[in-house]
């Protein structure tokens, strides 16, 4: 049998990195954008998470 592309395993660890990546920068962007209490305190930290998932997932 052939693959074209990426070979089936791969494609199912994707998947889920995917989504726990995406997840995350979602959950993290009022944070990192100033919305929300205490947010002043946490946007240093949500940039950090967004920008490093963000550079690691591309």
């Amino acid at each position: 049998m052939r693959y074209i592309g990426h070979s089936p395993p791969v494609a199912l660890r994707l998947r889920p990195i995917l989504m726990t990546t995406l997840t995350t920068v979602f959950g993290m962007t009022p944070l990192a954008i100033g919305m929300g209490e205490g947010a002043e305190i946490m946007s240093p930290l949500a940039l950090a998470v967004v920008g490093g998932l963000a550079c690691r997932c591309c």
